[in-house]
């Protein structure tokens, strides 16, 4: 029993988004990433009966019983809606059974069938709501990393790892809430408390039968949101008695397929599938055209014996790749898993084999050397594809696919744009240093993640019950809908500007209405403590690992700016120069006795480089006097002498400034400082009018972005700015500020890259363990403290040279 918008969702995303594989105009990445699985899946278990059940675009009884149910979640891309019909019809055409029934969900149904199963049955998703239906006869098998690959539960798992019977999970979760489908739970309850308490008291009938003997904290947000709680368990309590078609015996799905189908993956380009002789009938069976063009300009074999792999120790270069059913390694395929492909071997074994391939000095081209170097030892790769093409093409989503010795060609487009040293000097030494940065880990100091936890906890409860009191009535504090009612027709305050869901009440908007009514002051407080315990602190929990160490992943292709990005957790997302921030950054501490962090930021770096590209001379003496550059701009903007200048100026200088390199609008300006448009303009005009050296440098910086289509960084990075050939001018505006920041922003991400480069094996101890925009971030042992800082304070600020000098703030800290 498969989830079909579960898994057709996982795989849209797995397979790098939308516009990765296409076919008559139109995205096929999610319907290839499902079928992938699919295939696995029936190769793995071999079920007779196959049913794929689909949620309809009509509203559930759930919207009926909770309006806001799902309300929060983003619209469905555009290129994955349309890719639903088609896979539905290759379904059809490969006899698999569809089940949809309006008002209700792909969850209900599958709930349905397996109440009704007389066989063992399997549950097939992305997602761990369907943990309720395990039973002594039903699976759910996970998706997870990999795609292909799955996470097995069954009745004995879910009592070793929660405690609780697969029923008590329904309570468990009407406790937590679902933040992706909306549903409220128990604010202030975390995973942690709501387990304790199931585990105690079984149900949540008995908890709160027990009020009494609960600590008071806990008691009040229980009381609280009793009634949300239980409208929460009818919200994820999956439904059994769907009226669907139950009849399994019609549910039969067969292979090997016929033409029908087989032609169908063809005109798709799915390679990979039609290469799977076990799904095909032998008598029409043979490579299509488009392989046999494929396999006469690179023969592929398919490898019998592993010893044959030692050959390939005498070639002068090597391509590596694999796709999760086969590693390529030159014209050799090494086919995973027997009853998949013929021939195939255990993946242990073909590792195994592969290992003095990996590491020979021999040259290699592979598709992402990172994600192989994180599971791997695998030495002197020359060219990785996906970086290369990633700089070539400035796009984010780059599709994996098979590595041939052609690849090698990379570097020659890369020479013919100017690119190849900023590749083979910066981004091909830098994977190395993610790698260990990503083992490296961040340490989090679990009892103060404890008790930061449980201090949000008791003030979103406190600020939960205020709330109420002022509006007289328990609501939905995080439905921007149910909280425009109670704000601007309950309580009458002056209404704001129209969404497409209501009157908007974004922090912007409320913010100006602070002093209306007091529960606008604790609206927006909330909202913070709540962002800080839910994003920061829940996320901190589940991802550090036994010693608390947190290995965030670090992405080198994830922008188009050049920047690193990084994910579970984001690091480059912690708040910073609040008291908020202070609470966050605190939790991460050394992992040495005595030990320190070291943070080194650059400083007002892309406003140093926008005076080295624009020559002005008044930034640049600005800079090589060491002057404050936002009190310079005040002076300038405002017509006044430094001692004339207040902090409030300076403050508004200091948005301009950051404002011209980002190519800000005087509206945005205005937004910003909260002043008229008007006035805005008249800042930036005198702006241009002081530094005109800046004005020219980025009226070229958008002359030639308009006649090239792309903007470049110092060392010769492009983005691709496809934005200024649009007819929506919103669209062009948006390429208009990339082609203005692109300069500065884009050549700020090289240089901090070169410095982690340029620092690799000069630090001894000192671990370099997060990388946040322009700062590096090291934890160093209290005997190497001082030779580190001044080690990388020299190696950042002469990394590169400017007209203007680079300045690196340091700071020997006990946290971040």
């Amino acid at each position: 029993m498969i989830d079909g918008n579960s898994l057709i969702n996982r795989a849209y995303y797995a397979f790098g988004g939308g516009g990765a594989l296409t076919w008559n105009g139109n995205s096929t990445n999610a319907t290839y990433g499902f079928l992938n699985m699919f295939f696995k899946a029936v190769g793995d278990i071999k079920p007779k009966y196959i049913a794929v059940a689909f949620d309809m675009r009509a509203k559930t009884f759930r919207h009926k019983m909770y309006t806001e149910y799902k309300a929060t979640r983003k619209g469905m891309p555009d290129d994955l809606a349309v890719q639903f019909a088609d896979l539905k019809e290759l379904l059809k055409t490969m006899g698999v059974t569809i089940l949809e029934c309006e008002g209700y969900e792909a969850d209900d149904i599958i709930g349905t069938l397996s109440k009704d199963c007389k066989y063992k049955a399997i549950i097939l998703s992305a997602d761990r709501d369907g943990l309720q239906l395990v039973d002594n006869c039903t699976e759910l098998h996970l998706t997870k990393t990999g795609v292909t690959n799955m996470d097995v539960w069954n009745e004995d798992r879910i009592k070793l790892e929660y405690g609780l019977t697969p029923d008590q999970l329904i309570d468990l979760k009407a406790l937590v809430g679902d933040k992706s489908d909306n549903v409220p739970g128990a604010m202030g309850v975390g995973d942690k408390t709501a387990l304790e308490l199931m585990r105690e008291y079984g149900s949540l009938e008995n908890i709160y039968k027990n009020l009494e003997s609960i600590r008071e904290s806990l008691r009040e947000k229980l009381k609280t949101n009793k009634d949300m709680v239980f409208l929460s368990r009818d919200l994820v309590r999956i439904k059994l008695d769907v009226p669907c078609d139950s009849e399994i015996e019609t549910f039969i799905f067969k292979t090997p397929m016929g033409k029908g189908i087989y032609d169908a993956f063809d005109s798709r380009g799915f390679k990979s599938l039609l290469k799977r002789p076990s799904l095909w009938t032998e008598d029409f069976y043979s490579e299509p055209p488009s392989l046999r063009a494929e396999s006469e300009a690179i023969p592929t074999q398919e490898i019998k014996d592993l010893k044959e792999l030692g050959k390939l120790l005498t070639a002068d270069r090597l391509a590596i790749s694999n796709d999760n059913t086969a590693w390529y390694v030159n014209n050799y395929q090494i086919p995973i898993r027997a009853d998949l492909l013929s021939g195939g071997f255990d993946e242990n074994e073909i590792l195994k084999a592969l290992k003095p391939i990996f590491e020979s000095r021999i040259p290699k081209a592979v598709f992402d050397s990172k994600t192989l170097k994180e599971k791997h030892t695998i030495n002197n790769v020359v060219v990785d594809v996906k970086i290369c093409e990633h700089l070539l093409s400035s796009e984010t989503n780059i599709t994996p696919r098979k590595v041939t010795l052609a690849d090698f060609e990379l570097l020659q487009k890369l020479g013919r744009e100017g690119m190849l040293g900023l590749y083979q000097q910066i981004e091909l030494p830098l994977v190395e240093i993610l790698v260990q940065m990503q083992n490296h880990g961040a340490r989090v100091d679990l009892k103060a993640l404890q008790s930061v936890s449980e201090n949000l906890q008791a003030q979103i409860a406190d600020l939960t019950a205020k709330i109420y009191a002022f509006a007289g009535e328990n609501f939905n504090i995080n439905s921007p809908q149910q909280l425009g009612e109670i704000l601007f027709r309950k309580l009458g305050l002056e209404t704001t500007r129209k969404t497409k869901t209501g009157w908007s009440t974004d922090e912007f908007e409320l913010s100006k209405k602070a002093k209306l009514h007091p529960i606008v002051p604790q609206i927006l407080r909330y909202r913070k403590v709540f962002k800080l315990y839910s994003t920061y602190i829940q996320g901190y929990k589940n991802l550090a690992d036994g010693n608390g160490f947190v290995h965030s992943t670090f992405h080198n292709t994830a922008t188009v700016t050049g920047r690193l990005s990084s994910s579970e957790p984001n690091l480059q997302n912690i708040p910073t120069r609040s008291e908020d921030a202070e609470l966050i950054r605190k939790l991460f501490v050394s992992r040495f006795g005595g030990g320190k962090i070291i943070s080194a930021d650059y400083n007002q770096i892309e406003l140093r480089l926008l005076a080295h590209f624009s020559q002005d001379p008044v930034m640049i003496k600005a800079f090589n006097e060491n002057h404050d550059i936002h009190t310079e701009t005040a002076m300038k903007v405002f017509d006044a002498t430094a001692i004339e200048i207040t902090p409030d100026m300076r403050r508004k200088a200091k948005a301009v400034n950051f404002g011209i390199v980002y190519g800000q609008t005087a509206f945005g300006l205005s937004e910003n400082l909260g002043c008229s448009v008007s006035d805005a303009g008249k800042m930036i005009d005198k702006y241009f009018m002081e530094f005109s050296g800046a004005k020219k440098f980025l009226d070229k910086c958008r002359d030639d972005a308009i006649a090239k289509g792309y903007a470049t960084t110092l060392f010769g990075r492009r983005r691709v700015i496809k934005e200024l050939s649009s007819t929506n001018q919103q669209i062009v505006g948006f390429g208009m500020r990339a082609a203005l920041n692109m300069p500065m922003q884009g050549s700020a991400s090289d240089i901090i890259k070169k410095a982690m480069v340029t620092l690799q094996g000069k630090l001894g101890k000192c671990l370099l363990i997060a990388q946040v925009h322009d700062e590096l971030i090291f934890d160093c042992p209290p005997d190497e403290i001082e030779k580190s800082s001044k080690i990388i304070k020299e190696v950042m600020e002469n990394v590169t040279k400017l007209t203007v000098p680079l300045t690196v703030n340091i700071e020997v800290k006990e946290t971040f």
